[in-house]
């Protein structure tokens, strides 16, 4: 487990995984990497996180609100609502059942997956254009609010791709992509708390940390080149992935 005198260092990763998702995204891949880099149980370091950095996402998605008209009439959005808090829960759920050590084998895999996805959505060339009607996508945001709650690392960028999909210019898919991930990890996160296994000794600093990174990434996203820091994301995903699978399979 983490060593003491720590608290400054969660508050630092919280702190750059708040600024990440505020500007360029991908702040989870960093958080649950490095905590489960630095022994915390992989299963754990992945609940934790999704607690974690609620609070910067609340702020993220209380700003979106007004994005929630871009996704369709009154009954499309219902639908939306519910099929989010739903199955980011039943995605929790998942991850709870599912065994330690099943879970530490498939983070590295998911990690690079997510890494993957992150450095392909950063490039312009292919991102989805937009197409078809705003609404809709159930099935599709079904199975992205279930993998958000068992894991998460990357489901941004498959939800604003949906989005994207289905017609919503890039600015009007990016608000509502943070209010979708909200209600996914808001509903996770209530499911996680109640387990009883979160550790509350890092989620507080990490919190805490997320939160200040969020309001100071939002005021620095003008100043910020945000292809440097996906290179970072990239960079530090992808390298934690592979230490992690060395590690797994006794090697590291």
């Amino acid at each position: 487990m983490l060593i003491d005198g720590t608290i400054a260092a969660l508050f630092a990763l919280g702190f750059a995984a708040g600024a990440l998702n505020a500007v360029a995204g991908g702040g989870p891949i960093i958080v649950v990497a490095a905590l489960a880099a630095l022994g915390v149980r992989a299963d754990i370091a992945n609940l934790t996180s999704t607690v974690a950095l609620l609070p910067g996402q609340m702020a993220a998605g209380w700003m979106a609100r007004a994005s929630l008209a871009a996704l369709g009439p009154a009954r499309a959005r219902r639908w939306l609502v519910g099929i989010g808090l739903a199955g980011g829960a039943a995605g929790a759920l998942l991850l709870l059942v599912t065994p330690a050590r099943v879970f530490a084998f498939l983070l590295p895999w998911l990690i690079l997956f997510a890494t993957a996805l992150y450095a392909i959505s950063s490039r312009p060339a292919l991102r989805p254009a937009a197409s078809g009607r705003a609404g809709g996508g159930r099935v599709a945001f079904t199975g992205l609010a279930v993998y958000g709650g068992f894991y998460g690392g990357g489901n941004s960028f498959m939800v604003l791709a949906l989005l994207a999909r289905r017609g919503l210019d890039a600015r009007a898919a990016g608000h509502a992509k943070n209010l979708l991930i909200l209600l996914v990890n808001l509903s996770a996160a209530v499911v996680f708390l109640g387990s009883g296994a979160v550790a509350g000794a890092i989620a507080w600093p990490l919190g805490a940390g997320a939160l200040a990174g969020s309001v100071a990434g939002v005021r620095l996203i003008d100043r910020i080149a945000p292809d440097r820091l996906r290179l970072v994301v990239i960079l530090c995903g992808g390298g934690l992935a592979l230490w992690l699978l060395l590690r797994t399979f006794g090697i590291a």
